[in-house]
Protein backbone atom coordinates (compact mmCIF):
# COMPACT_ATOMS: atom_id res chain seq x y z
CA UNK A 1 0.00 0.00 0.00
CA UNK A 2 1.37 3.24 -0.48
CA UNK A 3 2.88 4.85 2.15
CA UNK A 4 0.34 7.75 1.37
CA UNK A 5 -2.77 6.08 3.15
CA UNK A 6 -3.27 5.76 6.61
CA UNK A 7 -6.07 3.56 6.51
CA UNK A 8 -5.58 -0.21 6.35
CA UNK A 9 -8.71 -0.88 5.08
CA UNK A 10 -7.14 0.26 1.86
CA UNK A 11 -4.98 -2.24 1.81
CA UNK A 12 -5.63 -4.96 -1.18
CA UNK A 13 -8.38 -3.18 -3.06
CA UNK A 14 -6.17 -2.03 -5.28
CA UNK A 15 -5.91 2.00 -4.36
CA UNK A 16 -2.11 1.47 -5.86
CA UNK A 17 -3.65 1.42 -9.61
CA UNK A 18 -5.66 4.75 -8.88
CA UNK A 19 -2.67 6.88 -9.25
CA UNK A 20 -0.16 7.43 -12.05
CA UNK A 21 2.28 4.19 -12.87
CA UNK A 22 5.39 5.09 -10.69
CA UNK A 23 7.49 3.20 -9.36
CA UNK A 24 10.95 3.48 -7.09
CA UNK A 25 12.36 7.39 -6.38
CA UNK A 26 9.47 8.80 -8.65
CA UNK A 27 6.66 7.25 -6.24
CA UNK A 28 8.96 8.48 -3.23
CA UNK A 29 8.71 11.78 -4.93
CA UNK A 30 4.82 11.48 -5.60
CA UNK A 31 4.06 10.24 -1.88
CA UNK A 32 6.14 12.51 -0.30
CA UNK A 33 4.46 15.78 -2.14
CA UNK A 34 0.87 14.26 -1.70
CA UNK A 35 1.08 13.84 1.88
CA UNK A 36 2.99 17.15 2.41
CA UNK A 37 0.05 18.82 1.05
CA UNK A 38 -2.54 16.96 2.30
CA UNK A 39 -0.66 17.68 5.73
CA UNK A 40 -0.92 20.89 4.93
CA UNK A 41 3.14 21.62 5.22
CA UNK A 42 3.03 22.77 2.10
CA UNK A 43 -0.24 25.15 1.68
CA UNK A 44 -1.93 25.78 -2.04
CA UNK A 45 0.21 28.58 -4.01
CA UNK A 46 3.64 27.32 -2.62
CA UNK A 47 6.06 27.37 -5.41
CA UNK A 48 8.11 23.95 -4.89
CA UNK A 49 11.51 24.72 -5.63
CA UNK A 50 12.99 21.67 -8.09
CA UNK A 51 16.54 21.99 -6.77
CA UNK A 52 15.11 21.67 -3.14
CA UNK A 53 13.10 18.28 -3.99
CA UNK A 54 16.20 17.17 -6.43
CA UNK A 55 18.35 17.65 -3.21
CA UNK A 56 16.20 15.66 -1.30
CA UNK A 57 16.21 12.54 -3.45
CA UNK A 58 19.32 13.34 -5.73
CA UNK A 59 17.50 12.69 -8.87
CA UNK A 60 17.84 15.07 -11.94
CA UNK A 61 15.49 17.29 -13.09
CA UNK A 62 14.04 14.96 -15.74
CA UNK A 63 12.69 12.59 -13.04
CA UNK A 64 11.56 15.99 -11.18
CA UNK A 65 9.38 17.13 -14.10
CA UNK A 66 7.72 13.60 -14.88
CA UNK A 67 6.76 13.57 -11.44
CA UNK A 68 5.38 17.48 -11.46
CA UNK A 69 3.94 17.24 -14.99
CA UNK A 70 1.39 14.00 -13.29
CA UNK A 71 0.58 15.62 -10.63
CA UNK A 72 -0.34 18.96 -12.39
CA UNK A 73 -2.52 16.40 -15.02
CA UNK A 74 -4.69 15.71 -11.28
CA UNK A 75 -4.88 19.24 -10.64
CA UNK A 76 -2.88 19.45 -7.61
CA UNK A 77 -0.03 21.65 -8.67
CA UNK A 78 0.74 24.10 -11.75
CA UNK A 79 3.17 24.60 -13.95
CA UNK A 80 2.84 28.14 -15.52
CA UNK A 81 5.24 28.79 -18.43
CA UNK A 82 8.70 29.52 -17.28
CA UNK A 83 7.59 30.41 -13.95
CA UNK A 84 8.43 26.78 -12.03
CA UNK A 85 6.11 24.56 -10.33
CA UNK A 86 3.45 25.88 -7.67
CA UNK A 87 0.70 24.39 -5.56
CA UNK A 88 -2.92 24.71 -6.78
CA UNK A 89 -4.55 27.14 -5.20
CA UNK A 90 -8.12 26.69 -6.49
CA UNK A 91 -10.21 30.08 -6.02
CA UNK A 92 -13.51 30.29 -4.32
CA UNK A 93 -15.66 29.01 -7.67
CA UNK A 94 -13.04 26.30 -8.19
CA UNK A 95 -13.68 24.98 -4.94
CA UNK A 96 -16.99 24.81 -4.63
CA UNK A 97 -17.08 23.16 -8.27
CA UNK A 98 -14.56 20.64 -6.86
CA UNK A 99 -17.59 19.69 -4.19
CA UNK A 100 -20.19 19.86 -6.41
CA UNK A 101 -18.17 16.94 -8.11
CA UNK A 102 -17.36 15.21 -5.33
CA UNK A 103 -20.91 15.09 -4.25
CA UNK A 104 -22.33 14.02 -7.06
CA UNK A 105 -19.43 11.01 -7.14
CA UNK A 106 -20.47 10.21 -3.59
CA UNK A 107 -24.49 10.53 -3.94
CA UNK A 108 -24.16 7.79 -6.62
CA UNK A 109 -21.54 5.67 -4.53
CA UNK A 110 -23.96 5.45 -1.64
CA UNK A 111 -27.19 5.34 -3.66
CA UNK A 112 -25.98 1.80 -5.80
CA UNK A 113 -24.16 0.24 -2.16
CA UNK A 114 -27.54 1.15 -0.35
CA UNK A 115 -29.61 -0.19 -3.27
CA UNK A 116 -27.83 -3.97 -2.95
CA UNK A 117 -26.77 -3.41 0.34
CA UNK A 118 -25.68 -7.52 0.34
CA UNK A 119 -22.92 -6.40 -2.13
CA UNK A 120 -20.90 -5.36 1.32
CA UNK A 121 -20.22 -8.73 2.60
CA UNK A 122 -18.46 -9.85 5.51
CA UNK A 123 -14.90 -8.53 4.29
CA UNK A 124 -15.98 -5.74 3.42
CA UNK A 125 -18.16 -4.35 6.27
CA UNK A 126 -14.94 -5.71 8.07
CA UNK A 127 -12.97 -3.13 6.06
CA UNK A 128 -15.58 -0.19 6.69
CA UNK A 129 -15.23 -0.94 11.02
CA UNK A 130 -11.05 -1.18 10.24
CA UNK A 131 -11.80 2.24 8.86
CA UNK A 132 -13.93 3.78 11.59
CA UNK A 133 -11.69 2.23 14.56
CA UNK A 134 -8.86 4.35 13.12
CA UNK A 135 -10.74 7.33 12.98
CA UNK A 136 -11.63 7.25 16.20
CA UNK A 137 -8.44 6.38 17.56
CA UNK A 138 -7.22 9.62 15.80
CA UNK A 139 -10.05 11.65 17.22
CA UNK A 140 -9.14 10.23 20.57
CA UNK A 141 -5.69 11.58 20.24
CA UNK A 142 -7.20 14.99 18.79
CA UNK A 143 -4.90 14.19 15.68
CA UNK A 144 -6.61 16.94 13.47
CA UNK A 145 -4.04 15.77 10.45
CA UNK A 146 -4.93 11.84 10.48
CA UNK A 147 -8.44 12.75 10.75
CA UNK A 148 -8.60 14.98 7.78
CA UNK A 149 -6.76 12.21 5.89
CA UNK A 150 -8.90 9.49 6.93
CA UNK A 151 -12.20 11.78 6.07
CA UNK A 152 -10.72 11.74 2.02
CA UNK A 153 -9.76 7.87 2.35
CA UNK A 154 -13.57 6.99 4.03
CA UNK A 155 -14.62 8.15 0.38
CA UNK A 156 -12.39 6.48 -1.41
CA UNK A 157 -13.01 3.35 0.48
CA UNK A 158 -16.56 3.87 -0.61
CA UNK A 159 -15.80 3.87 -4.02
CA UNK A 160 -13.91 1.08 -4.16
CA UNK A 161 -15.91 -1.47 -2.60
CA UNK A 162 -18.71 -0.44 -4.87
CA UNK A 163 -15.99 -1.88 -7.68
CA UNK A 164 -15.75 1.46 -9.85
CA UNK A 165 -12.12 2.35 -10.13
CA UNK A 166 -12.55 4.91 -12.58
CA UNK A 167 -14.56 6.95 -9.98
CA UNK A 168 -12.53 5.75 -7.22
CA UNK A 169 -9.30 7.29 -9.03
CA UNK A 170 -11.83 10.67 -10.05
CA UNK A 171 -13.15 11.00 -6.34
CA UNK A 172 -9.71 10.67 -4.44
CA UNK A 173 -8.40 13.47 -6.30
CA UNK A 174 -11.19 15.91 -5.94
CA UNK A 175 -11.63 15.01 -2.13
CA UNK A 176 -7.78 16.31 -2.39
CA UNK A 177 -8.43 19.01 -4.18
CA UNK A 178 -11.38 19.79 -1.64
CA UNK A 179 -8.98 19.55 1.50
CA UNK A 180 -6.52 21.89 -0.63
CA UNK A 181 -9.79 24.40 -0.64
CA UNK A 182 -10.22 23.81 3.04
CA UNK A 183 -7.06 24.84 4.23
CA UNK A 184 -7.30 28.13 2.13
CA UNK A 185 -11.06 29.17 2.47
CA UNK A 186 -12.30 26.87 6.45
CA UNK A 187 -12.53 29.03 9.07
CA UNK A 188 -13.85 26.50 11.75
CA UNK A 189 -13.81 22.95 12.19
CA UNK A 190 -17.38 21.06 11.14
CA UNK A 191 -18.58 17.58 11.32
CA UNK A 192 -16.09 17.23 13.77
CA UNK A 193 -15.28 14.36 14.87
CA UNK A 194 -15.52 13.20 11.18
CA UNK A 195 -16.66 9.16 12.48
CA UNK A 196 -19.87 10.11 14.17
CA UNK A 197 -20.81 11.84 11.23
CA UNK A 198 -19.74 8.57 9.09
CA UNK A 199 -20.69 6.01 10.48
CA UNK A 200 -24.88 6.53 10.46
CA UNK A 201 -24.30 6.85 6.94
CA UNK A 202 -22.86 3.09 7.17
CA UNK A 203 -25.25 2.14 8.98
CA UNK A 204 -28.16 3.75 6.27
CA UNK A 205 -26.30 2.20 3.56
CA UNK A 206 -26.50 -1.34 5.30
CA UNK A 207 -30.16 -0.79 6.03
CA UNK A 208 -30.76 -0.24 2.18
CA UNK A 209 -32.07 2.91 3.02
CA UNK A 210 -31.18 4.78 -0.57
CA UNK A 211 -33.10 7.86 -0.10
CA UNK A 212 -31.65 8.50 3.87
CA UNK A 213 -28.39 7.73 3.03
CA UNK A 214 -27.98 9.74 -0.25
CA UNK A 215 -29.89 12.76 2.19
CA UNK A 216 -26.99 12.35 4.78
CA UNK A 217 -23.71 12.12 2.46
CA UNK A 218 -25.73 14.96 0.62
CA UNK A 219 -25.75 17.14 4.25
CA UNK A 220 -22.15 16.11 5.00
CA UNK A 221 -20.76 17.81 2.00
CA UNK A 222 -23.39 20.79 2.01
CA UNK A 223 -22.53 21.62 5.68
CA UNK A 224 -18.79 21.29 4.40
CA UNK A 225 -19.44 23.42 1.59
CA UNK A 226 -21.36 26.04 3.58
CA UNK A 227 -18.35 26.22 6.02
CA UNK A 228 -15.83 28.04 3.48
CA UNK A 229 -14.95 31.39 3.54
CA UNK A 230 -12.69 33.50 1.62
CA UNK A 231 -9.36 33.60 4.12
CA UNK A 232 -6.00 32.56 1.78
CA UNK A 233 -3.14 32.32 4.24
CA UNK A 234 0.83 32.90 3.44
CA UNK A 235 2.99 31.02 4.84
CA UNK A 236 6.91 30.51 4.26
CA UNK A 237 8.26 26.61 4.59
CA UNK A 238 11.01 24.82 4.05
CA UNK A 239 10.55 22.29 1.39
CA UNK A 240 13.74 20.49 2.01
CA UNK A 241 13.07 20.18 5.30
CA UNK A 242 9.86 18.71 4.96
CA UNK A 243 10.24 16.13 2.06
CA UNK A 244 13.71 14.78 4.05
CA UNK A 245 12.06 14.18 7.26
CA UNK A 246 11.52 10.62 7.89
CA UNK A 247 8.08 10.62 9.04
CA UNK A 248 5.79 8.98 6.05
CA UNK A 249 2.14 10.24 6.38
CA UNK A 250 1.07 12.45 9.68
CA UNK A 251 0.75 10.33 12.73
CA UNK A 252 0.47 6.53 11.89
CA UNK A 253 -2.76 5.57 14.25
CA UNK A 254 -2.21 1.64 14.48
CA UNK A 255 -5.73 -0.24 14.20
CA UNK A 256 -6.94 -2.16 17.11
CA UNK A 257 -5.88 -6.01 17.62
Amino acid sequence: MPNRYLSPALQGLGAVSLTAPLVGVEAQIYDRLWNAILDRKVRPGTKLSEDEIGAAFSVSRTVIRKVLVILEEQGIINLPANRGAYVAAPTPEEALEVFEASRIIARHVVAELAAAPERLGAEERARLDAHYEMQKQAAAANDYHAMRRLVVEFYLLLALLYGNKTLAAAQERLMMRGAMAITLYQEHLVLWPPHQAHRPLVELIYAGEVEKAVAHVDQLYRTTEASLRLAPHDQEIDLLAILTADDGPALQISPKA
